[in-house]
C-alpha cells in the first residue's frame, strides 16, 4: 500500500483491506485463488494472505472500475491479469445477505465445491459496469449516446398486433442465479439522455446494497481522548467497483481514453489518456499516442521528401 491509496481510501471513510492470493487459475467455470501451488478456499484467504501481506486498500484504488470494465470482452487472459492484481470479486462474500434467496440445494453446492468466482457472472458485471461507464461519458455527447443506446433497442411485438421499440439491458444478479434484463420504453422516459440516467442509475442502485456505515470509537492521541468515527464497510470487491463508478458518476468523471477509446476514471479534467496504474510510472495509452504521431511525423516526412525528389527528377 502506498500513501496515495491510504489518503484516497480514508477520504472515502473506508479502511477496509481485500486479500490478493499468490496466484489464480480457471477452472470449470469457476476462478480459484491458488496459495502454496495449492487451490484454497475463498473464504480462508484473508487469513492466509495476511502473512504474504497480499493486502490492498480498494476503496483507494479508482482505476478499478475502468481495469474491471476491459472484462466485457469475455476474455479469459484478461480475467486472470486482473485477478492477480486486485483479487476474485467476492462471489463467496455475497452469500452473507439475507436479502439472498438461497434454496438448500445452492448452498450444499457451494459448500460442496467451495468455489470462487464464476467466470458468467464476472463477466456479466464486467458488461454491465462497461455499459454504465460508456452512457456516463456519452451523457453530453448526444450523437455518440444516441448511438450506443441504439445499439439496445428490440423490437416488441404487442398483444394488439402492433410493435415496440424498449431498451434492452442487462442488470446481474449479486450472487446465485444468471442474470436477466430490465426493459424501459424508451418513449416514456423523454429522449436519449434522460433514458441513458435511467439506466445508469437502475443498474448502480441494485449494486449499491452491499455497502454499511458503522460508527466506531477511536483513540486520539493529539487529544489523548477517545472519539466516534463513521467507517463504511464493504462485503466484497464488487461492492468497492460500484461505489466508485456512482462517485465517479456522480463527479461527471467519467471519460474516453484518446487512444484506445475504453472509459475510465479521470483524476482531473485535464486527463485524455488512460491514467497510469498505481505500479506504472506514466499512461500506457498516451505513450502509445505519442510514439504513433512520431511515426505518422516520420511517413508525413518521408513521403514529402519522395514528393519533391519525384518533383526535382520530372525538371531535370
Amino acid at each position: 500500500m502506498n500513501h496515495d491509496e491510504i489518503l484516497e481510501s480514508e477520504s472515502r471513510s473506508f479502511n477496509q483491506l481485500w486479500p490478493v492470493a499468490e496466484d489464480y487459475i480457471i477452472e470449470k467455470g469457476f476462478i480459484l485463488p491458488v496459495m502454496g501451488g495449492k487451490v484454497v478456499d475463498p473464504r480462508s484467504l484473508m487469513a492466509l494472505t495476511r502473512e504474504e501481506k497480499s493486502l490492498y486498500l480498494p476503496m483507494g484504488r479508482p482505476e478499478l472500475p475502468g481495469e474491471f470494465a476491459r472484462l466485457a470482452d469475455e476474455d479469459e487472459e484478461k480475467v486472470l491479469n486482473f485477478v492477480r492484481r486486485y483479487g476474485l470479486l467476492g462471489y463467496h462474500c455475497a452469500l452473507k445477505f439475507p436479502y439472498e434467496v438461497i434454496s438448500a440445494d445452492q448452498m450444499k453446492m457451494y459448500n460442496d465445491k467451495s468455489p470462487g468466482d464464476p467466470l458468467n457472472w464476472v463477466f456479466a458485471h464486467a458488461k454491465a459496469v462497461n455499459l454504465v461507464m460508456h452512457l456516463a461519458e456519452a451523457l453530453n455527447k448526444p450523437d455518440e449516446l444516441k448511438i450506443r443506446l441504439e445499439r439496445l433497442l428490440v423490437k416488441e411485438d404487442l398483444s394488439s398486433g402492433q410493435k415496440r421499440v424498449v431498451v434492452s439491458y442487462l442488470i446481474p444478479n449479486r450472487a446465485f442465479g444468471l442474470p436477466g434484463y430490465a426493459r424501459t420504453d424508451i418513449d416514456l422516459l423523454g429522449g436519449y439522455k434522460k433514458t441513458a440516467i435511467y439506466i445508469i442509475a437502475d443498474i448502480l442502485n441494485k449494486n449499491l446494497t452491499g455497502i454499511e456505515r458503522n460508527l466506531k470509537m477511536e483513540w486520539r492521541e493529539e487529544d489523548n481522548d477517545y472519539r466516534i468515527i463513521s467507517l463504511f464497510n464493504f462485503c466484497n470487491l464488487l461492492d468497492c467497483i460500484y461505489w466508485l463508478i456512482a462517485d465517479a458518476v456522480t463527479a461527471g468523471k467519467i471519460r474516453a481514453c484518446k487512444y484506445c477509446g475504453k472509459p475510465f476514471v479521470a483524476p482531473n479534467d485535464k486527463t485524455k489518456y488512460c491514467p497510469p496504474l498505481p505500479w506504472q510510472t506514466y499512461s500506457t495509452c498516451m505513450n502509445r499516442a505519442k510514439q504513433r504521431k512520431f511515426q505518422e511525423k516520420k511517413r508525413q516526412a518521408k513521403r514529402k521528401a519522395k514528393h519533391k525528389q519525384a518533383h526535382y527528377n520530372n525538371n531535370q
